[in-house]
């Protein structure tokens, strides 16, 4: 097959289905293995028995919190000129008619053209300031482990694009667990991830930072920062949330509080799946970095029962704030202190809803949009033993630990 000559995997194919060209997915963050984009509602990553297993047999609790699970397909690839193609029949009702025009081989040869004369990126890599990690981890799944060999096709599942409806989507891949281990590791490997968890922030927050992109509105411009962050230690840790947060001219603490509403809900869920391991799981946070020019969202918090653990909301930065003078001002909670405070959550074994802050946000504010969702889940289990608290939980307890900590600074 050719990259330049598959017009024939469209002849006699039935209305159902159609084959279409696949991209690197820009706003992949984190993780090794490959993610593939199918239209604007899809994306593609390789396929794992135990992972699509867990897709399809996932609690109702936590359907709202991990992607949807849209099926699997078969992709191929072919390498010409040191450019890559990949393809894949797949339902038509995946695609948008758009999306089938430009993506199937009776329209690819003109979009090609057309995108070349306008003097874009490369055929591949479009914007290679967003698809830089996704485009290195599909080189490692080729070089590496194999994918592709003698033409061969390679199975991936097909899930939901969390961030198809965001304008500048910022995101932020959190490896989830005091471990990362499996019940048939050998020896060597064994001892590899522990001393990996040990030398991070995942031995004692119970997550680490894998990767994120975040939009700053004073230079129209993504930040990235990918696996470095393994290095990190808590305190820079919470800094580099900050920054996260950050959009360059101010603090975005509405989006914080919405966030901490969802990672609460997430919580709870989580409880409630006594038996289940989700060791090694991410957990991506999502939130919209496009606001308008002048106008804020409408966030407002109020004082519950509990006066000591209420927030109330500061005023907004002024416009231009320079991101390193907001570091240099702004309290962030010590070692010590971020200690105490888990230990005294970790103690709690339910949730308790009456302790968090309550928050009053516009909610359908294209301004406060934020998810939650958990992904990753190659090694998700239901276990025999009985958890008292849920693997990753203590993770979720130090982020929101963190991020009242950093609101509550401004």
């Amino acid at each position: 097959m050719s990259c330049h000559t598959f017009a024939d995997f469209c002849e006699d194919e039935p209305e159902a289905e159609v084959t279409v060209e696949l991209r690197p997915f820009k706003h992949q963050v984190g993780g090794h293995s490959c993610v593939l984009e199918l239209g604007s509602d899809v994306i593609c990553k390789p396929l794992f028995q135990q992972e699509q297993t867990f897709y399809k047999r996932a609690p109702e609790s936590l359907r709202c919190f991990i992607p949807r699970y849209l099926g699997e397909t078969s992709i191929t690839c072919d390498i010409t000129k040191n450019q890559k193609c990949f393809v894949a029949k797949v339902s038509r009702e995946l695609l948008s008619p758009g999306e089938i025009t430009e993506r199937c081989a009776s329209g690819l040869q003109d979009f090609i053209a057309t995108r070349r004369r306008k003097k874009h990126i490369s055929f591949e890599n479009e914007a290679p300031t967003l698809a830089a990690w996704s485009n290195s981890c599909i080189g490692r799944q080729i070089t590496q482990y194999g994918f592709w060999a003698n033409n061969k096709p390679q199975k991936f599942i097909m899930l939901e694009n969390l961030v198809k409806d965001y304008k500048r989507p910022c995101l932020m891949d959190l490896k989830m667990g005091k471990r990362q281990l499996r019940a048939d590791l050998d020896a060597e490997k064994r001892k590899v991830l522990e001393t990996r968890c040990a030398s991070s922030t995942s031995a004692k927050l119970g997550f680490r930072i894998c990767g994120s992109q975040s939009y700053k509105k004073t230079s129209d411009s993504y930040t990235f920062n990918q696996y470095h962050r393994r290095r990190l230690n808590d305190t820079e840790t919470i800094e580099e949330l900050k920054l996260f947060f950050h959009n360059g001219a101010e603090l975005r603490t509405d989006i914080i509080l919405a966030l901490l509403t969802k990672l609460a809900e997430l919580e709870g869920a989580l409880l409630k799946e006594k038996y289940l391991d989700l060791h090694s799981s991410s957990l991506l946070l999502i939130y919209e970095g496009m606001t308008a020019t002048e106008k804020k969202p409408r966030i407002e918090s109020r004082k519950d029962a509990h006066a000591s653990d209420a927030c109330e909301m500061s005023p907004g930065r002024k416009h231009g704030e320079n991101v390193n003078q907001v570091d240099k001002t702004e309290r962030s909670c010590s070692d010590s202190e971020l200690c105490s405070q888990l230990v005294t959550l970790s103690n709690q074994q339910e949730h308790n809803t009456s302790q968090r802050s309550h928050i009053d946000f516009e909610p359908d504010s294209p301004e406060c949009k934020v998810d939650v969702r958990l992904i990753d889940f190659a090694h998700a289990s239901e276990s025999l033993q009985k958890f008292c608290e849920n693997p990753i939980v203590l993770g979720l307890k130090s982020i929101q630990v963190i991020l009242r900590d950093v609101f509550q600074s401004t």
